[in-house]
């Protein structure tokens, strides 16, 4: 309609094969601009899906590891025992709070590192208490051990350990 127009007022010729080209390119254009777009859209609801999906994984993983860790609780509450964890390559230690408390400490009285306990063992039984460490991690002997400790008051209390190293592939 436009090049109608233009050539009724007498205006220059037009080429027809040009704009005929013209028009199959903007069409093509726009039929490509609209299935980006339909894509845009669908990649967008995708990715809401995939967000709603993963909160609710999130929100049903988060509900076991609760109930694992309730779990957990009860049954370090009801054995009475002190839990500990030590990582000999970086010394990382981790004390219960009933641990502590066995020794007659409250939990923030003592730090849960290494030297708390190494430094409370009765000298006589560092040896041996070393020597069960070191036969657990090398040889993947049993890790039971009895020996005494210091508590608060200053008095020797005998206490068992016990262990279980996990190994990586190279046995360390």
């Amino acid at each position: 309609l436009v090049f109608d127009s233009v050539v009724e007022k007498g205006g220059a010729d037009i080429n027809y094969f040009s704009a005929v080209g013209t028009l199959v390119s903007g069409i093509s254009l726009s039929v490509l601009l609209c299935g980006l777009l339909m894509a845009l859209a669908r990649t967008k609801d995708r990715a809401i899906e995939i967000a709603n999906s993963l909160t609710v994984e999130i929100a049903s993983r988060e509900k076991e590891l609760n109930e694992s860790q309730d779990r957990y609780e009860r049954a370090v509450n009801g054995a009475n025992d002190g839990i500990w964890e030590w990582v000999p390559d970086t010394e990382e230690t981790y004390l219960s709070p009933r641990w502590k408390q066995l020794l007659g400490y409250a939990d923030n009285e003592l730090p849960s590192e290494y030297k708390s306990v190494i430094d409370r063992v009765h000298p006589d039984d560092v040896s041996n208490v070393n020597e069960a460490a070191r036969a657990h991690l090398e040889e993947h002997i049993p890790h039971r051990v009895e020996f005494r400790m210091r508590c608060r008051n200053g008095e020797y209390r005998w206490f068992a350990a016990r262990g279980q190293a996990i190994w990586d592939e190279d046995d360390k």
